[in-house]
C-alpha cells in the first residue's frame, strides 16, 4: 500500500490499462496527505472533465503543500476544460504555469519531493499517455516510476525548462524535444549502422502513433541499406515505405488494431547485442516522429515570423510577458470590461467590433 516504499525499492514499469492507471492516482493521493511531502510538480496536456489527478493536487495545496502545475492551453478540443481546471487549482492555492505562444507542453511528468531522515528524496513518474481519467482506460500506455537520484535530478531540470524556457545543461539520461531528441535519435541510429558494419547485431524496434519526419525516415533507409534490421509498429500515419529493394528491404512495418488504442511510444536499439537482452537501449516517449515534435517547435520558438492570431498571442510572443492568473466570469467581454476599473493603454484594442462602443478592451490594473 505504500507507493513511496515500493518505488524506492526499485523502478517500476506499469502497462496501462492492463495494469490499472489507479496506481498513478494513488501515488499522487498519497503525496497529498503525507506530512513528509513538501513539493508536488505536475504537467497536464489533456486533463478531462473528471480528474482524480487534478483533485489530488487541489487536496495537496489545501493541506499546505507547495504544488506546481504546468498546463497546456493549446491542447486541441480540450482548451476549455484545461482552463476550467486551471481556475479551480489556482483557487485552491496551486501555483499554475502555462505554455507560451511558441511552444506546446506535451511531456508527461510528475514529481514528488519528500523529506526522509533529514534528506530530500524525489520520486518521479514519466508516462507515454495523458493524465486523463477516460483515455487511461482505453489507451495502451506505459508508466515508469523511479526514485533514482540522477534521473530525477535531470527530470527536474526539464520541468524547470518547461516553466522558464532556460535551457538545461548536462542532461544525459533523458532526451527531450525540441533541443536534444533529434540529435540523440540520429546518434543511436548511426551507432546501429556501425555495429552492422562490424558484423555485430544492428537492430532497431520502434513503436509509434505516427512516422512522418523525412530526416528520420531517410536515416532508417540508410540503416536498412547497411543491413540493420528494423521492425516498426506504427498505429497511424507512416510515410516510410518498407520492402523496397535497395532502399528498405530490411524494414518491416506493422500496425496493431485491437481492443485498446495503441498510444505508447517505445524506442529499442540493439547496442550491438541480441534483441531483446539486457545490453539493449530502451526508451519510452510521449513524442511521435513528426516535424512538429522534433524541429518545428524550436523553429517556432526562434522564428520572428510566427503567425499570431489572437491578442494574447502578441502578448505572449514577448519574453517579458507571462500569465499570472486567469479569472472566470459569467459576463461577456464588454460587460466585464465596463465593470472593471483601470487605465486605458491602447485605444480601440480588442474593441474594434464592440457594439457597446468601448474605448478599449485592454486595461492596466494597479
Amino acid at each position: 500500500g505504500d507507493c513511496f516504499a515500493a518505488i524506492k525499492k526499485k523502478g517500476l514499469v506499469i502497462h496501462h490499462p492492463y495494469e490499472t492507471f489507479d496506481v498513478v492516482v494513488k501515488f499522487l493521493k498519497q503525496a497529498a496527505v503525507d506530512p513528509k511531502v513538501l513539493l508536488i510538480k505536475q504537467t497536464f496536456y489533456r486533463i478531462g472533465n473528471q480528474s482524480d489527478v487534478a483533485n489530488a493536487l487541489i487536496e495537496a495545496a489545501e493541506n499546505g503543500k507547495n504544488v506546481i502545475a504546468l498546463i497546456e492551453l493549446k491542447a486541441r478540443f480540450d482548451e476549455a476544460e484545461n482552463l476550467e481546471w486551471a481556475h479551480k487549482m489556482q483557487e485552491a492555492g496551486v501555483k499554475v504555469f502555462y505554455s507560451n505562444a511558441r511552444t506546446k507542453i506535451h511531456a508527461k511528468l510528475s514529481q514528488v519531493v519528500r523529506r526522509e531522515k533529514n534528506k530530500l528524496i524525489t520520486y518521479s513518474h514519466i508516462g507515454t499517455g495523458n493524465y486523463h481519467s477516460v483515455t487511461s482506460k482505453i489507451y495502451s500506455d506505459l508508466s515508469y516510476f523511479t526514485a533514482n537520484k540522477k534521473l530525477s535530478y535531470e527530470l527536474g531540470k526539464i520541468f524547470n525548462y518547461m516553466t522558464s524556457l532556460i535551457k538545461p545543461s548536462n542532461v544525459k539520461d533523458v532526451s527531450f524535444s525540441p533541443i536534444k531528441m533529434r540529435n540523440d535519435l540520429k546518434t543511436l541510429i548511426e551507432k546501429e549502422i556501425e555495429f552492422a558494419k562490424k558484423r555485430m547485431n544492428g537492430e532497431i524496434w520502434i513503436k509509434l502513433n505516427s512516422l512522418v519526419d523525412k530526416k528520420i525516415i531517410n536515416l532508417l533507409y540508410k540503416a536498412s541499406c547497411n543491413n540493420v534490421k528494423i521492425n516498426l509498429i506504427i498505429r497511424g500515419i507512416c510515410c516510410l515505405i518498407p520492402g523496397v529493394k535497395g532502399v528498405s528491404e530490411n524494414i518491416i512495418v506493422k500496425s496493431i488494431v485491437g481492443r485498446f488504442l495503441e498510444h505508447s511510444r517505445i524506442f529499442c536499439f540493439s547496442n550491438g547485442k541480441k534483441m531483446p537482452s539486457r545490453g539493449n537501449k530502451v526508451f519510452i516517449s510521449s513524442a511521435d516522429l513528426m516535424p512538429r515534435n522534433l524541429d518545428r517547435r524550436i523553429s517556432r520558438h526562434l522564428s520572428n515570423n510566427k503567425t499570431l492570431h489572437w491578442h494574447i498571442d502578441y502578448f505572449l510572443n514577448d519574453n517579458k510577458t507571462y500569465i499570472v492568473k486567469i479569472f472566470k466570469s459569467k459576463l461577456n467581454e464588454c460587460e466585464l470590461n465596463q465593470g472593471t476599473k483601470g487605465k486605458i493603454i491602447i485605444e480601440g484594442f480588442g474593441s474594434s467590433d464592440c457594439k457597446n462602443q468601448c474605448e478599449s478592451h485592454l486595461k492596466y490594473l494597479n
